[in-house]
């Protein structure tokens, strides 16, 4: 018996390029794996303990992606970007 074993790399990890405001949403753009998933999360609070996430995940068809979320009446909010398995 024979068979092939292919090593890939481990994908890039996002990172976050720009983040602007219009008229009360944030748009967040970040560089990504084509064919990788992705999960935004933000909290208002670094001193929260849990993120909440932004749905639905995305899978990447281009080398960036771009998201944009209402922050409502919160004076502040922090994000991130996770690559799912």
């Amino acid at each position: 018996n024979s068979f092939s074993v292919t090593v890939l790399g481990h994908p890039v990890p996002p990172t976050i390029k720009s983040v602007t405001m219009s008229q009360g949403a944030v748009v967040i753009t970040w560089d990504c794996a084509i064919g990788s998933t992705y999960r935004l999360q933000y909290k208002d609070d670094l001193g929260q303990t849990n993120w909440l996430d932004l749905l639905p995940d995305a899978a990447a068809a281009e080398p960036t992606m771009t998201t944009t979320n209402d922050i409502g009446s919160s004076p502040s909010r922090f994000f991130r970007v996770l690559l799912l398995p």
